[in-house]
């Protein structure tokens, strides 16, 4: 199965645009889907206050082991699918979080994994928070539109390919 959306890597302008929305001064536990390269990574630790947590899920060996050497104790890398998020969140002692990020590219998922995905997203996700998924394209944006009721789409052209974030509140 493809899991990389892009041949180029996500930028640091395009992670601050991602994150913009996240409330750190009162959020203590997040999930980032899909790590990467650590652009979104690196600016989620530099704006978390010193006693959140932030649980990483990298699918990729290469990406994992390079996130394990961002050299901060609040971030957990877990080397494992997606759609394993609840188990994993458990698995950490988290009961719910307070915003899920993600940069999965699920256009070129199987429908059942997008939905097994997204599913598990808003079910670990507490009241109020934060389900920010960031798309190369708005081809899943009816399909989005039709599951989340509390959605909108921001837009930056400081990426390559330029990035769409979908972002809903749970409600």
């Amino acid at each position: 199965m493809k899991t990389v959306g892009t041949v180029f890597p996500f930028t640091a302008v395009a992670s601050r645009k991602m994150i913009q929305t996240v409330d750190f001064k009162n959020g203590k536990n997040f999930v980032e889907l899909g790590g990467g390269n650590g652009a979104v990574t690196r600016e989620l630790l530099k704006k978390m206050r010193p006693d959140a947590r932030l649980i990483v899920i990298e699918l990729d060996p290469k990406y994992a082991d390079s996130l394990r050497k961002i050299a901060d104790k609040r971030l957990t890398v877990i080397q494992d699918s997606a759609e394993y998020l609840e188990k994993i969140v458990k698995q950490e002692g988290m009961d719910q979080v307070d915003a899920v990020l993600s940069t999965l590219p699920l256009v070129i998922f199987e429908k059942g994994l997008r939905n097994k995905i997204m599913d598990s997203v808003m079910r670990v996700l507490k009241q109020g928070g934060y389900y920010i998924q960031m798309q190369f394209s708005v081809m899943t944006k009816k399909e989005m539109k039709s599951r989340f009721n509390n959605m909108r789409i921001t837009f930056t052209p400081f990426n390559m390919p330029p990035a769409f974030f979908y972002i809903v509140t749970k409600e």
